[in-house]
């Protein structure tokens, strides 16, 4: 998928979860320009995928710092995460030695001498793309903090369209006072079957 066409793609989920009372479409700083991403590119040490690149445009830069409340309250693509600038995920890996705190047991044997570039966490888990040797662009959702399982999803593209069904169709909600996350099992599981050829649980 080419760079314009992922970061329209992100933006679609952006502009659901607005239509769904999330106040997240303003608190996003400013889209990512070509040079922010080539600078990212050179603190990775890596060539961004095009979804990657993608991405980075659309939200690479996070959001107002400033809005730490409505950071907590309502900034989250799914109940208890929160995306993350690639300036915070990059500083992530450079403090977490242990590979395993990062990366599933499974995911070595999936996406072998591959890279991660973290987007979402709660601290204790983390939400990061992932690179194949082929050049295909992945998602890998590693959970420390919880008895779940964790998740590999081979297309990121996916993952986002996931993402956005789980909004559209209420599997994901805020509360009436737009604070409280909310979420709705069996449309959840439905959605989970329809993609279940694009992740495995690990």
């Amino acid at each position: 998928m080419s760079k314009e066409s992922f970061a329209a793609k992100v933006e679609t989920f952006i502009s659901t979860t607005s239509a769904k009372g999330s106040q997240i479409g303003g608190l996003l700083l400013a889209r990512s320009s070509n040079e922010e991403i080539a600078r990212w590119e050179t603190n990775y040490g890596v060539k961004f995928t095009d979804e990657i690149a993608g991405y980075a445009t659309v939200l690479g830069n996070g959001i107002r710092p400033s809005d730490a409340e409505a950071r907590r309250s309502v900034f989250e693509f799914m109940p208890g995460y929160e995306f993350i600038s690639l300036d915070m995920g990059l500083e992530y890996l450079k403090h977490y030695k242990r590979p395993d705190v990062l990366v599933s047991r499974r995911f070595r044997k999936h996406f072998k001498n591959s890279y991660l570039v973290p987007f979402s966490s709660n601290v204790v888990d983390f939400v990061s793309f992932c690179r194949d040797p082929q050049g295909g662009t992945g998602v890998m959702l590693e959970r420390n903090s919880r008895a779940v399982a964790s998740e590999i999803w081979f297309s990121a593209a996916s993952f986002f369209d996931f993402q956005t069904k789980c909004w559209e169709l209420g599997g994901y909600k805020l509360d009436a006072n737009r604070n409280v996350f909310q979420w709705d099992t069996e449309v959840i599981q439905s959605l989970q079957e329809q993609f279940s050829g694009e992740f495995i649980h690990d």
